[in-house]
């Protein structure tokens, strides 16, 4: 699984179209992004977790992500699974490393496109659209995710990369009127290189469905020097 280092870099890409760059690193010691491929594209699904480490229901889930990420279990199925922290636990003395406001800001978002009352952890997104509670029920949703259309996203190295500033260009390849974006990022001194990972969310700005994915370890971009 992916936990989010920084907050999303957002852009319009088209009028009711924004997409969001993330940078992550992996939850463990090992583990990968890699789709099961047989020949064909995969079909990316995004799992995102609203957790904290100051939240004492959470760690099932958190284990649960780590399954869905780690196991793959669906033929040309890609699960993208991002560990999204929020902060609003910190205030019980023990502050989260890996929370940020933006990923609270996140979840208030989706509880107002949802309808609910309120924000809670853990919650489980599946593609912007379902929540779920469960094992089963998240193998459920994801293969309902999967057989849904999703656009081609496809994310390579740039010439202007820096030291530092890794640079990308995302091609968006089945949407008409979204041209070619490039961006940088930044790589904070401390952070491995060998462990991040690049994500690019393409979603609905009014329902936040995400309608196309993309991840990519930083060291097999070429443009981590």
């Amino acid at each position: 699984m992916l936990k989010l280092l920084q907050s999303p870099l957002i852009y319009v890409a088209t009028a009711g179209v924004a997409a969001l760059v993330l940078l992550s690193t992996l939850g463990g010691e090992t583990g990968a992004v890699g789709p099961r491929i047989t020949g064909s594209a995969p079909r990316v699904v995004v799992v995102e977790l609203f957790t904290s480490e100051g939240c004492s229901s959470c760690p099932p889930a958190d284990t649960l992500l780590k399954e869905l990420s780690e196991q793959q279990k669906m033929e040309d199925v890609q699960i993208v699974a991002l560990e999204e922290h929020v902060d609003y636990w910190n205030h019980l003395g023990w502050k989260d490393p890996y929370s940020a406001a933006e990923f609270s800001e996140r979840q208030n978002d989706y509880s107002h496109i949802f309808g609910t009352d309120g924000v809670y952890t853990p919650q489980m997104i599946v593609d912007g659209q379902n929540e779920i509670v469960g094992s089963r029920a998240a193998w459920e949703a994801i293969q309902k995710a999967a057989s849904q259309p999703k656009a081609e996203i496809e994310l390579l190295a740039s010439a202007n990369a820096t030291p530092g500033k890794p640079a990308f260009e995302v091609q968006i390849k089945s949407l008409n009127g979204i041209s070619p974006h490039q961006f940088q990022a930044a790589i904070e001194p401390g952070w491995k290189k060998e462990n991040l990972t690049v994500v690019v969310l393409l979603t609905e700005k009014s329902s936040r469905k995400i309608i196309g994915a993309a991840a990519t370890p930083l060291n097999s971009s070429g443009a981590s020097n």
